[in-house]
């Protein structure tokens, strides 16, 4: 997919980086070396964004390995035939960077889009470990929206983990199997097979 000129756009995922011994790419606009907009995450677990041959950073470091996060970029336009906008960057719902009168809209103009990777750069700076719910939508979402969907996101989350709560309990009160090991006397077991997953 390729963005059209001056386009605004939000980006959105969940990560679980498994390594930060080196920069990791999360997005990328263009294949080319200082071109297009790019999101990474760096070995000190700040957030990265580059627009061209410019980079800005967060100032706090909120990103560690193994850890889950909702991690949302948006660039808007300051007016509808603008060529300048705002960069901002949201971690679970939280803003931790944003900046305007950055005029970037038009650098990504007819290339690809990269997940996962910058596009230009090798194996060693590709992202490692779990990206989902990634999105890309041709708006910018506002603060507000941007903090709904995350707070939808964690709803729907603790949900689906009380759903399979209640399931493995249904499970072990109809199937289970009386244990008389060390683990007590009445203990109901299920066979294997059977789990629930915390992450």
């Amino acid at each position: 997919e390729k963005f059209n000129a001056y386009q605004e756009f939000t980006f959105s995922c969940f990560v679980k980086p498994s390594s930060l011994s080196s920069e990791k790419y999360i997005f990328s606009s263009s294949s080319a070396a200082n071109a297009g907009v790019k999101i990474s995450i760096t070995s000190t677990g700040t957030i990265k964004v580059y627009y061209g041959n410019t980079s800005k950073e967060t100032s706090t470091a909120p990103i560690v390995a193994d850890g889950v996060y909702h991690i949302v970029f948006v660039a808007s336009k300051s007016l509808l035939n603008s060529t300048t906008g705002t960069l901002s960057i949201y971690v679970n719902g939280i803003s931790v960077f944003s900046e305007s009168n950055i005029s970037l809209l038009a650098r990504h103009l007819a290339d690809n889009i990269f997940i996962g990777n910058s596009g230009d750069t090798g194996a060693l700076n590709t992202f490692t470990g779990l990206m989902s719910e990634v999105a890309i939508f041709p708006i910018a979402l506002t603060a507000d929206e941007v903090s709904r969907a995350n707070e939808i996101y964690h709803v729907m989350r603790t949900e689906l983990m009380a759903g399979q709560y209640l399931d493995l309990l249904e499970k072990l009160l109809n199937e289970g199997v009386q244990s008389n090991d060390r683990t007590g006397t009445g203990t109901l077991r299920l066979p294997m097979g059977h789990s629930m997953s915390f992450n």
